[in-house]
């Protein structure tokens, strides 16, 4: 199965307890100007700041997301929820706002390079 078998539900509804609308995507060395997107999906994504963001639940903000090129994409997102997580530790579940085609693809291929990243990085793969 290809990398977009593994992520076709990644844009498709479906029907998960949590009331998610998308499917998530464990993310590594993908980052916002808030912070580390910790997991990341068509409809939004999770955010570890290092420091107090100032921002509360039912915000709507906007944020640049890092793209593989380099390039940094403006995005609206509604604040679900945010949480101390640590003593200097902050996370922020945000919705995106008015998914833009140029986003939706910016979105796709960091899904499918995380995905690449987390099994380079599994330290129970085997080696040799």
């Amino acid at each position: 199965m290809g990398t977009f078998g593994r992520l076709g539900g990644l844009f498709n509804h479906s029907d998960d307890p949590n009331n998610r609308k998308a499917g998530r995507v464990r993310c590594q060395y993908i980052t916002c100007s808030l912070g580390e997107v910790r997991d990341l999906s068509a409809t939004g994504l999770r955010v570890l700041c290092k420091r107090n963001p100032g921002i509360a639940a039912g915000q709507v903000i906007c944020f640049r997301l890092n793209t593989l090129e380099g390039a940094e994409l403006p995005i609206m997102a509604h604040v679900a929820w945010a949480r101390k997580t640590g003593w200097f530790k902050h996370e922020l579940g945000m919705k995106f706002l008015d998914v833009s085609a140029e986003l939706r693809l910016a979105l796709l291929q960091l899904c499918r390079a995380s995905t690449y990243n987390e099994s380079l990085n599994d330290p129970h793969r085997k080696t040799g």
